[in-house]
Protein backbone atom coordinates (compact mmCIF):
# COMPACT_ATOMS: atom_id res chain seq x y z
CA UNK A 1 0.00 0.00 0.00
CA UNK A 2 1.55 3.46 -1.04
CA UNK A 3 1.46 6.59 0.82
CA UNK A 4 -1.62 7.86 -0.93
CA UNK A 5 -3.74 5.27 -0.10
CA UNK A 6 -2.60 5.32 3.81
CA UNK A 7 -3.94 8.80 3.84
CA UNK A 8 -7.01 8.12 2.24
CA UNK A 9 -8.22 5.20 4.73
CA UNK A 10 -6.88 7.55 7.33
CA UNK A 11 -8.79 10.56 6.55
CA UNK A 12 -11.94 7.87 6.12
CA UNK A 13 -11.43 6.89 9.47
CA UNK A 14 -11.20 10.41 11.52
CA UNK A 15 -14.65 11.93 9.51
CA UNK A 16 -16.04 8.71 10.45
CA UNK A 17 -15.15 8.64 14.29
CA UNK A 18 -17.21 11.28 15.71
CA UNK A 19 -20.37 9.90 13.94
CA UNK A 20 -19.12 6.68 15.09
CA UNK A 21 -18.87 7.97 19.24
CA UNK A 22 -22.18 9.82 18.41
CA UNK A 23 -23.31 6.59 17.39
CA UNK A 24 -22.62 4.65 20.81
CA UNK A 25 -24.16 7.81 22.62
CA UNK A 26 -27.51 7.43 21.37
CA UNK A 27 -26.96 3.49 21.87
CA UNK A 28 -26.45 4.15 25.23
CA UNK A 29 -29.28 6.56 25.99
CA UNK A 30 -31.53 3.55 23.73
CA UNK A 31 -30.38 0.74 26.37
CA UNK A 32 -31.45 2.72 29.28
CA UNK A 33 -34.92 2.91 28.04
CA UNK A 34 -34.77 -0.94 26.85
CA UNK A 35 -33.70 -1.44 30.37
CA UNK A 36 -36.76 1.00 31.82
CA UNK A 37 -33.77 2.28 33.79
CA UNK A 38 -34.37 5.24 35.99
CA UNK A 39 -36.42 8.49 34.41
CA UNK A 40 -33.61 11.04 35.48
CA UNK A 41 -31.84 9.37 32.75
CA UNK A 42 -33.59 12.30 30.81
CA UNK A 43 -32.94 15.18 32.38
CA UNK A 44 -29.12 13.86 32.82
CA UNK A 45 -28.75 13.07 29.03
CA UNK A 46 -30.37 16.32 28.23
CA UNK A 47 -27.84 18.20 30.19
CA UNK A 48 -24.87 16.10 28.43
CA UNK A 49 -26.32 16.67 24.56
CA UNK A 50 -26.57 20.04 25.67
CA UNK A 51 -22.60 20.56 26.63
CA UNK A 52 -21.67 18.28 23.72
CA UNK A 53 -23.77 20.68 21.50
CA UNK A 54 -21.74 23.85 22.61
CA UNK A 55 -18.50 22.09 22.59
CA UNK A 56 -19.15 21.33 18.56
CA UNK A 57 -20.46 24.56 18.24
CA UNK A 58 -17.99 26.76 20.43
CA UNK A 59 -17.03 29.33 17.69
CA UNK A 60 -21.00 30.75 17.95
CA UNK A 61 -21.13 30.35 21.73
CA UNK A 62 -17.69 32.03 22.35
CA UNK A 63 -19.28 35.16 19.81
CA UNK A 64 -22.78 35.13 21.89
CA UNK A 65 -20.16 35.14 25.34
CA UNK A 66 -19.03 38.44 23.91
CA UNK A 67 -21.91 40.12 22.80
CA UNK A 68 -24.73 39.19 24.83
CA UNK A 69 -26.09 40.32 28.03
CA UNK A 70 -26.20 37.97 30.72
CA UNK A 71 -29.50 37.04 30.86
CA UNK A 72 -29.63 36.29 27.47
CA UNK A 73 -26.94 34.05 28.12
CA UNK A 74 -28.81 32.18 30.49
CA UNK A 75 -32.24 31.92 27.98
CA UNK A 76 -30.53 30.37 25.18
CA UNK A 77 -28.37 28.16 27.58
CA UNK A 78 -31.85 26.79 29.00
CA UNK A 79 -33.50 26.72 25.53
CA UNK A 80 -30.67 24.65 24.45
CA UNK A 81 -30.94 22.12 27.42
CA UNK A 82 -34.27 21.91 26.75
CA UNK A 83 -33.84 21.29 23.63
CA UNK A 84 -31.76 18.38 24.09
CA UNK A 85 -33.31 16.90 26.89
CA UNK A 86 -36.90 16.71 24.57
CA UNK A 87 -34.18 14.95 21.94
CA UNK A 88 -33.34 12.23 24.28
CA UNK A 89 -36.77 12.04 25.76
CA UNK A 90 -37.75 10.97 22.53
CA UNK A 91 -35.00 8.46 22.28
CA UNK A 92 -35.38 6.86 26.02
CA UNK A 93 -39.29 6.84 25.69
CA UNK A 94 -39.49 5.22 22.15
CA UNK A 95 -36.84 2.32 23.47
CA UNK A 96 -38.71 2.39 26.48
CA UNK A 97 -42.13 1.28 25.14
CA UNK A 98 -41.28 -0.88 22.64
CA UNK A 99 -39.28 -2.78 26.17
CA UNK A 100 -42.79 -2.58 27.58
CA UNK A 101 -44.69 -4.25 24.62
CA UNK A 102 -42.42 -6.77 24.14
CA UNK A 103 -41.80 -8.02 28.05
CA UNK A 104 -45.02 -6.31 29.15
CA UNK A 105 -43.36 -4.68 32.46
CA UNK A 106 -43.32 -1.02 32.62
CA UNK A 107 -41.81 0.37 35.49
CA UNK A 108 -38.10 2.26 36.34
CA UNK A 109 -35.37 1.72 38.66
CA UNK A 110 -34.12 3.96 41.21
CA UNK A 111 -31.13 6.18 40.12
CA UNK A 112 -27.75 4.38 41.28
CA UNK A 113 -24.41 3.06 39.88
CA UNK A 114 -25.55 1.43 36.89
CA UNK A 115 -26.98 4.55 35.95
CA UNK A 116 -24.52 6.91 36.69
CA UNK A 117 -21.96 4.59 34.99
CA UNK A 118 -24.07 4.60 31.96
CA UNK A 119 -24.04 8.72 31.88
CA UNK A 120 -20.67 8.61 32.07
CA UNK A 121 -20.30 6.23 29.56
CA UNK A 122 -22.68 8.37 27.36
CA UNK A 123 -20.93 12.06 28.72
CA UNK A 124 -17.31 10.76 27.34
CA UNK A 125 -18.72 9.67 23.58
CA UNK A 126 -20.60 12.62 22.92
CA UNK A 127 -18.24 14.91 24.34
CA UNK A 128 -15.14 13.04 22.88
CA UNK A 129 -17.41 13.72 19.27
CA UNK A 130 -18.02 16.82 19.16
CA UNK A 131 -14.09 18.02 19.94
CA UNK A 132 -13.22 15.37 17.56
CA UNK A 133 -15.39 17.30 15.32
CA UNK A 134 -14.49 20.58 15.53
CA UNK A 135 -10.61 19.47 15.41
CA UNK A 136 -11.48 17.60 12.61
CA UNK A 137 -13.50 20.38 11.13
CA UNK A 138 -10.99 22.97 12.07
CA UNK A 139 -7.59 20.96 10.46
CA UNK A 140 -9.42 19.74 7.05
CA UNK A 141 -10.57 22.52 4.35
CA UNK A 142 -12.74 21.75 1.28
CA UNK A 143 -10.93 20.79 -1.17
CA UNK A 144 -10.94 24.28 -3.24
CA UNK A 145 -9.36 26.07 -0.25
CA UNK A 146 -6.09 25.55 -2.02
CA UNK A 147 -7.16 27.02 -4.74
CA UNK A 148 -8.54 29.98 -3.82
CA UNK A 149 -5.24 30.84 -1.64
CA UNK A 150 -3.61 29.83 -4.66
CA UNK A 151 -5.67 32.57 -6.53
CA UNK A 152 -4.77 35.05 -3.53
CA UNK A 153 -1.45 34.97 -4.14
CA UNK A 154 -1.32 35.26 -8.12
CA UNK A 155 -3.71 38.23 -7.35
CA UNK A 156 -1.41 40.02 -5.32
CA UNK A 157 1.41 39.70 -7.54
CA UNK A 158 -0.55 40.69 -10.71
CA UNK A 159 -0.55 44.58 -11.63
CA UNK A 160 -3.19 44.38 -14.41
CA UNK A 161 -6.43 42.94 -13.28
CA UNK A 162 -9.99 42.48 -14.51
CA UNK A 163 -12.51 43.24 -12.33
CA UNK A 164 -14.30 40.07 -13.39
CA UNK A 165 -10.91 37.91 -11.36
CA UNK A 166 -12.13 40.09 -8.13
CA UNK A 167 -15.71 39.05 -8.77
CA UNK A 168 -14.93 35.65 -9.43
CA UNK A 169 -12.67 35.11 -6.24
CA UNK A 170 -14.70 36.95 -4.08
CA UNK A 171 -17.96 34.81 -4.98
CA UNK A 172 -15.90 31.40 -4.66
CA UNK A 173 -14.67 32.57 -1.13
CA UNK A 174 -18.36 33.66 -0.34
CA UNK A 175 -19.54 30.38 -0.94
CA UNK A 176 -17.49 28.57 1.65
CA UNK A 177 -18.61 27.85 4.86
CA UNK A 178 -18.31 30.48 8.04
CA UNK A 179 -15.66 28.88 9.47
CA UNK A 180 -13.09 29.01 6.03
CA UNK A 181 -14.31 32.20 4.65
CA UNK A 182 -13.88 34.55 7.62
CA UNK A 183 -9.98 33.54 7.84
CA UNK A 184 -9.50 34.23 3.98
CA UNK A 185 -11.54 37.31 4.13
CA UNK A 186 -9.35 38.63 6.80
CA UNK A 187 -6.36 37.48 4.73
CA UNK A 188 -7.29 39.50 2.26
CA UNK A 189 -8.45 42.25 3.95
CA UNK A 190 -5.03 42.41 5.45
CA UNK A 191 -2.92 42.20 2.23
CA UNK A 192 -1.01 45.08 2.29
CA UNK A 193 0.63 44.32 -1.46
CA UNK A 194 -2.08 44.75 -3.42
CA UNK A 195 -5.57 46.78 -3.45
CA UNK A 196 -7.18 44.40 -5.87
CA UNK A 197 -7.13 41.61 -3.13
CA UNK A 198 -8.26 43.96 -0.69
CA UNK A 199 -11.07 44.65 -3.11
CA UNK A 200 -12.20 40.62 -2.86
CA UNK A 201 -12.06 41.19 1.05
CA UNK A 202 -15.28 43.35 0.81
CA UNK A 203 -16.61 41.94 -2.11
CA UNK A 204 -17.16 38.58 -0.73
CA UNK A 205 -18.99 40.20 2.65
CA UNK A 206 -20.94 41.86 -0.03
CA UNK A 207 -22.22 38.63 -1.89
CA UNK A 208 -22.54 36.64 1.58
CA UNK A 209 -25.11 39.45 2.72
CA UNK A 210 -24.82 38.34 6.37
CA UNK A 211 -25.11 41.66 8.06
CA UNK A 212 -24.47 39.86 11.48
CA UNK A 213 -22.05 37.34 11.35
CA UNK A 214 -20.75 34.89 14.17
CA UNK A 215 -17.50 35.22 12.93
CA UNK A 216 -17.03 38.49 11.91
CA UNK A 217 -17.92 42.30 13.00
CA UNK A 218 -18.90 42.84 9.72
CA UNK A 219 -19.88 47.16 10.83
CA UNK A 220 -16.17 47.12 12.24
CA UNK A 221 -15.10 45.55 9.18
CA UNK A 222 -16.72 48.07 6.72
CA UNK A 223 -14.52 50.84 9.10
CA UNK A 224 -11.72 49.34 8.10
CA UNK A 225 -12.81 49.40 4.15
CA UNK A 226 -13.37 53.23 4.54
CA UNK A 227 -10.24 53.88 6.12
CA UNK A 228 -8.47 51.85 3.29
CA UNK A 229 -6.06 54.30 0.87
CA UNK A 230 -7.40 53.03 -2.17
CA UNK A 231 -10.59 54.42 -3.35
CA UNK A 232 -11.64 51.09 -5.31
CA UNK A 233 -11.63 49.53 -1.75
CA UNK A 234 -13.43 52.20 0.16
CA UNK A 235 -16.34 51.81 -2.99
CA UNK A 236 -16.59 48.36 -2.70
CA UNK A 237 -16.84 48.47 1.34
CA UNK A 238 -19.88 51.57 0.81
CA UNK A 239 -21.36 49.03 -2.08
CA UNK A 240 -21.33 46.31 0.81
CA UNK A 241 -22.75 48.84 3.38
CA UNK A 242 -25.25 49.46 0.96
CA UNK A 243 -25.87 46.01 -0.26
CA UNK A 244 -26.27 45.06 3.89
CA UNK A 245 -28.85 47.58 4.62
CA UNK A 246 -26.89 50.11 6.72
CA UNK A 247 -28.10 53.15 7.84
CA UNK A 248 -26.47 54.59 10.95
CA UNK A 249 -25.58 58.08 11.22
CA UNK A 250 -21.66 57.17 10.89
CA UNK A 251 -21.99 55.31 8.29
CA UNK A 252 -24.06 58.89 6.53
CA UNK A 253 -21.38 60.69 7.85
CA UNK A 254 -18.97 58.94 6.11
CA UNK A 255 -21.19 59.08 2.58
CA UNK A 256 -21.05 62.88 3.23
CA UNK A 257 -17.17 62.86 3.07
CA UNK A 258 -16.90 60.63 0.26
CA UNK A 259 -19.59 62.22 -1.80
CA UNK A 260 -17.80 65.38 -1.61
CA UNK A 261 -20.62 67.66 -2.23
CA UNK A 262 -21.46 65.92 -5.17
CA UNK A 263 -25.49 66.51 -6.34
CA UNK A 264 -25.83 61.86 -7.47
CA UNK A 265 -26.34 61.35 -11.57
CA UNK A 266 -29.44 59.91 -12.47
CA UNK A 267 -28.91 56.21 -12.06
CA UNK A 268 -29.03 55.34 -15.78
CA UNK A 269 -25.93 57.74 -16.28
CA UNK A 270 -23.00 56.05 -17.39
CA UNK A 271 -19.64 56.92 -14.86
CA UNK A 272 -15.91 56.33 -16.45
CA UNK A 273 -15.35 53.45 -14.63
CA UNK A 274 -11.63 53.67 -14.56
CA UNK A 275 -11.77 56.78 -12.44
CA UNK A 276 -11.69 54.91 -8.83
CA UNK A 277 -11.99 58.32 -7.01
CA UNK A 278 -15.52 58.98 -9.17
CA UNK A 279 -16.92 55.76 -8.76
CA UNK A 280 -16.78 56.08 -5.36
CA UNK A 281 -18.06 59.94 -5.05
CA UNK A 282 -21.26 58.83 -6.81
CA UNK A 283 -22.13 55.56 -5.14
CA UNK A 284 -21.71 57.58 -2.02
CA UNK A 285 -23.82 60.39 -3.06
CA UNK A 286 -26.41 57.69 -4.67
CA UNK A 287 -26.53 55.76 -1.68
CA UNK A 288 -26.57 59.32 1.02
CA UNK A 289 -29.64 60.44 -1.01
CA UNK A 290 -31.07 56.99 -0.38
CA UNK A 291 -30.75 57.21 3.43
CA UNK A 292 -32.20 60.54 3.45
CA UNK A 293 -34.87 59.65 1.25
CA UNK A 294 -37.64 59.05 4.12
CA UNK A 295 -36.34 61.81 6.19
CA UNK A 296 -36.61 64.39 3.59
CA UNK A 297 -40.27 62.89 2.79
Amino acid sequence: MDSDETLVITGGWRAHLPKLLGLAGLICVAYAGARQLSYWIVPVGGVIFAGAYVIERKALWSYAISTSSVGKLVRQALVTVAIQTVVVGIFYLLFFGLAAIVTGRAGFTAFGLHETGLMLVTAACFIAAAVLKSLFAASSAPDDTLAILEEIDDLASSSIIMPVRIFQLASQIAKQKLGFAIPLIEQCAANEESFHVRRVAYTAVRFMGLRENPLLDVRAFLDRGFADSHPWVRYDAVFAAERLGFEDHALQAKLIEFADGLEPPPEGESIASSDADLQLRVRAARLLRKLEGPAAA
